[in-house]
């Protein structure tokens, strides 16, 4: 049986992640965005949805929950836009550090330095692209109707030394819990936790989260997790306790969440 504290540990870490991601969205959304609240509410709202649905719909729904409550469209989905592009620029970073240990045998140091090196290369680029990458999305097929070229506000927003570094803070927050949160639930069930396995937990997590799959995920998200571990010589059993122990634990933090942004809509109603 799962180590009940560590397991407590790994909840926290998670409810830290979705609490540091609502406030990045809220600090690129700039002066006229909504209460810190609704922002927590808008992505406690696209995470019910993924959860219930096939499809990964979540996203419509937490824009539209914004929206509903009186926030711009366009804005709100290109900011959301931009976190899905600097998130993925991360993950391709840890997925790069995991490949070049494993598969090339490189130094984890000098992998880690090269990814980042990259990764910090592209965000000057778009950063510092000014109004030439404006310019470049509106070409695209319906970009003015769907408020592609709001995607350049972003950029424009982090030339705001207060933005970038609250971006740059509460990003750090969220991806370090998560790795956190996969190193206890490691611990919980017995394996001796290491950067290379928390690192494995994550990619395997988000890869299958962009997949169609059953509601809640069950059995995928617990098989991609232990077919993870299993690569790195777990063994099957109990890298699957890690997989269905991450699960069970990502499933009450969202009950929480819930919960809590049920009682706070009400009590300032």
């Amino acid at each position: 049986m799962p180590d009940l504290t560590l397991g407590l540990a790994a909840l926290v870490f998670l409810l830290t992640v979705e609490l540091a991601k609502a406030a990045r969205w809220a600090a690129l959304l700039g002066p006229n965005r909504p209460p810190y609240s609704q922002c927590v509410q808008a992505l406690v709202s696209g995470q019910l949805t993924n959860l219930l649905s096939p499809l990964r719909a979540g996203d419509a729904i937490q824009i539209g929950f914004i929206t509903v409550r009186g926030g711009a469209l366009a804005p709100a989905a290109a900011t959301l836009v931009g976190i899905k592009l600097l998130d993925a620029c991360v993950l391709l970073f840890i997925a790069s550090s995991i490949f070049g240990v494993s598969a090339l045998g490189a130094s984890a140091a000098w992998v880690v330095v090269g990814a980042a090196a990259a990764c910090a290369a592209a965000g000057m680029a778009i950063v510092g692209g000014g109004g030439q990458i404006q310019l470049a999305l509106l070409r695209l097929p319906m970009a003015e109707r769907v408020g592609i070229g709001h995607l350049q506000d972003v950029a424009f927003a982090l030339h705001s030394q207060r933005v970038l570094l609250l971006v740059g803070l509460t990003s750090g927050v969220a991806w370090c819990a998560g790795l956190l949160a996969n190193v206890a639930i490691l611990a919980a069930v017995g394996i001796e936790p290491t950067f290379d396995l928390a690192a494995r937990m994550l990619v395997a997590g988000y890869a299958v989260g962009v997949l169609p799959a059953p509601p809640g995920r069950v059995g995928v998200f617990e098989t991609a997790v232990a077919l993870a571990l299993g690569s790195a010589g777990i063994a099957p059993l109990t890298a699957l306790a890690a997989g269905v122990t991450l699960h069970v634990a990502q499933f009450i933090e969202l009950a929480l969440l819930i919960v809590t942004s049920v009682v706070v809509r009400r009590w300032f109603r």
